[in-house]
């Protein structure tokens, strides 16, 4: 009996791959879930197959099968960069288990501090606790190199908190910011600012 070439094998699974990743990234999430899924099923070691159905879970709107799948990429790989840490975060966030995301910004914090302060703050103004909100919402902007994008998150708090004056001065100093950096329009700072 001849045996498969292995090579051969595992080109035609990584080509299968790359199709599920450009079903993803045309945002057709259902085929792309699928076929990250029968992926799996296949060689269920593909930590990076694994990592790109909870981000495509998040990005059709499916957060508990998202807050699923990053727990078990987060089982598989104890030592994971922020960013995933921090996305697995913000699907626990949206769920309104804001423990977990809490405890996902902590551990995030020691890879992107700033970043794991924006979703501490989000989770303390889901909480009310508003002073602690902003506070986190203020340190997570870099006092060297402001980021617009950064800065909106203390426009969320303040206007939760019910500081519209506040959260408009907020919007004006994030697109001045953004108009000295040349960074162009700012996602959401128009929806923001109402």
């Amino acid at each position: 009996m001849e045996h498969p070439d292995v090579g051969a094998l595992q080109l035609a699974i990584w080509g299968r791959a790359f199709a599920a990743l450009e079903l993803a990234a045309a945002r057709r999430y259902e085929p792309a879930i699928a076929a990250l899924r029968v992926l799996l099923a296949k060689d269920p070691a593909m930590t990076e197959v694994r990592l790109k159905l909870a981000e495509t879970l998040s990005d059709a709107g499916r957060d508990r099968e998202a807050a699923e799948a990053y727990a078990d990429v987060i089982a598989r790989m104890p030592m994971l960069p922020g960013d995933i840490l921090l996305a697995a975060g913000y699907a626990h966030l949206r769920l309104g288990e804001l423990d977990r995301a809490a405890q996902l910004a902590d551990q995030a914090a020691i890879d992107t501090p700033l970043k794991a302060r924006e979703l501490r703050a989000r989770v303390f103004t889901a909480r009310k606790r508003f002073d602690e909100a902003e506070a986190e919402a203020r340190a997570a902007v870099d006092p060297s190199n402001p980021q617009p994008a950064s800065m909106l998150v203390l426009v969320e708090v303040l206007r939760a908190k019910g500081d519209h004056v506040g959260a408009l001065a907020a919007i004006d100093r994030a697109a001045q910011r953004a108009a000295e950096i040349g960074s162009g329009s700012v996602f959401r700072l128009e929806f923001l600012r109402g």
